[in-house]
């Protein structure tokens, strides 16, 4: 049996210690402290209430005004994340991959301080630290790009603009992990799975709140006079406001439609009453029957004398 040099062994034991101690537990950092310390910034109010307690909550729900750092927080948090539990993993979801992307490279630049700009997996997608930790972006208007992974942490960045079928893909892989999913937008319409985690049928599962132009000091009132002067009222409250609006033009709105299509026997037509006169209306701005045009809505014979003959 060949016998190693002595020199040679203690080689070998250096490089493993040096392995080691990257492996090597960091000192806690609190969450508020580690973004701002990596973004050199002072968070807003409830920057501060997300990252103090988003750890706590398994679905997190925040419809956020524009220019409001949502990215910021999210991205500091989830590189916290990675760094304080070695071999987590985090999967970021935007509405295009190049702006999942972007969210990556954020986490990036403040992980690169924590393990001197080296790591074991780097590009444009995905990087994994030398703690094991890894993070991984994919296109939120693909459900199929999220099959496969098995994260501790899902971001939805821009989640009001995610596919329908995303959260149904996620969620069994969420279970296994004991995982969480925290979802921050803007709003898109009253509409979708962000929606229903804000204000619809699945708000109670979800830590939610809205933050609006004026929990962020960052925009002045200047700029949102200059803003009034180009948007449209309807735009203006869906961007800075985070309100969920309907589309401009629509003759039903999104509750009249949701009681229409549930075709129940003790459905409250009450919920038709400010769109009837409307629908009504169309015979002279159209210059065809309503009832034409409403054919597609009318589940029942019920509906129909509701909107014509009542």
């Amino acid at each position: 049996m060949k016998r190693i040099p002595i020199r040679e062994i203690e080689r070998l034991k250096a490089q493993l210690a040096r392995a080691m101690e990257r492996f090597k537990p960091l000192d806690y950092i609190p969450p508020v402290d580690y973004i701002e310390d990596r973004f050199s910034i002072k968070l807003d109010p409830w920057q501060r209430l997300y990252a103090t307690t988003a750890l706590k909550r398994p679905r997190v729900a925040i419809a956020a005004c524009r220019q409001s750092g949502k990215s910021t927080v999210t991205s500091g948090f989830a590189a916290w994340i990675l760094r304080t539990f070695p071999g987590s993993m985090v999967l970021v979801a935007s509405k295009s991959l190049k702006q999942a992307a972007y969210f990556v490279e954020k986490i990036r630049a403040a992980l690169a301080v924590d393990f001197d700009g080296h790591f074991v997996e780097d590009n444009k997608h995905s990087l994994m630290a030398s703690n094991g930790s890894r993070v991984v972006a994919i296109p939120a208007g693909n459900p199929d790009a999220g099959r496969g992974f098995s994260p501790d942490l899902v971001i939805l960045d821009e989640a009001a603009f995610a596919h329908e079928n995303l959260l149904t893909v996620l969620s069994p892989s969420l279970a296994a992990t004991n995982g969480a999913i925290h979802m921050i937008s803007s709003p898109n319409g009253p509409v979708g799975l962000f929606y229903e985690a804000i204000e619809g049928k699945a708000r109670s599962a979800y830590w939610s709140f809205r933050i609006t132009h004026e929990d962020c000091p960052r925009i002045t009132d200047d700029f949102l006079a200059a803003e009034r002067m180009i948007m449209s009222p309807h735009q203006f409250d869906q961007e800075y406001l985070a309100k969920f609006i309907a589309p401009q033009g629509a003759f039903f709105g999104v509750s009249a439609l949701q009681t229409l299509l549930e075709d129940r026997e003790d459905t409250d037509y009450t919920e038709f009453q400010r769109d009837v006169q409307s629908i009504k209306r169309w015979d002279q701005v159209l210059g065809v029957r309503a009832e034409d045009m409403t054919a597609a809505f009318d589940r029942t014979d019920r509906v129909r004398r509701y909107l014509y003959d009542a």
